[in-house]
């Protein structure tokens, strides 16, 4: 890497990433297998080829949902069992669906308004 943190490299080149978020798409999108001593040897054409086929995958799951609320609520007297047919199935590797959770102080809280519910 030169001063401005970028990659220097000649066409054909293998470039090498090491815990990055490329490294994280590169393994969703186009797996390889290992070298020997561990690591994973992409070209330039390949790691542009990853770059925008993510590209694509976050622009999917942008478009889908910028129409819908940005809030979510909790109302407890309503809360019940549901089908699990009714929970929504990710667009792609991408989409964080399925993979967001609430922080532990929320579901605390949730837990407490659960147990008044129903002990009045």
């Amino acid at each position: 890497m030169d001063e401005n943190e970028t990659f220097k490299y000649h066409e054909g080149q293998s470039v090498m990433f090491h815990d990055s978020l490329i490294e994280h798409y590169c393994m969703i999108i186009k797996p390889k297998k290992a070298a020997s001593d561990g690591t994973i040897h992409y070209t330039t054409n390949e790691i542009a080829d990853i770059i925008n086929k993510a590209l694509n995958m976050l622009q999917n799951i942008t478009n889908f949902y910028n129409g819908k609320d940005k809030d979510s609520y909790a109302k407890i007297l309503s809360i019940t069992t549901i089908s699990k047919y009714r929970i929504k199935k990710s667009i792609n590797a991408l989409d964080p669906i399925g993979k967001i959770q609430l922080s532990n102080e929320t579901m605390d809280r949730i837990d407490t308004e659960i147990v008044k519910a129903i002990t009045l």
